[in-house]
């Protein structure tokens, strides 16, 4: 439950069904997760799922990235002087 929360529950509260399928379980998933990234701008930038069975845990790191960084500096920002 983070700053993104709100957003992802609301996609939950009205997709969700039983019986969904492993994949359409992920497919939900991420579209939660994914309304919570571009609904609130304190939240990350990819998604990772783990799906937990009985006797086994799948962990998908960065399963995907729908909101990928492009520019990064490597110098931090620098402001003139008196501007900050």
């Amino acid at each position: 439950m983070g700053s993104g929360s709100l957003a992802a529950m609301a996609m939950f509260e009205s997709n969700y069904k039983k019986g969904l399928s492993r994949d359409e379980g992920i497919k939900l998933v991420c579209k939660a997760i994914c309304a919570g990234i571009f609904n609130d701008l304190g939240s990350g930038s990819n998604v990772d799922v783990c799906v937990i069975t009985k006797g086994k845990t799948d962990y998908l790191r960065n399963y995907q990235l729908p909101n990928l960084r492009t520019y990064v500096s490597s110098k931090g920002y620098s402001f003139a002087r008196g501007q900050n």
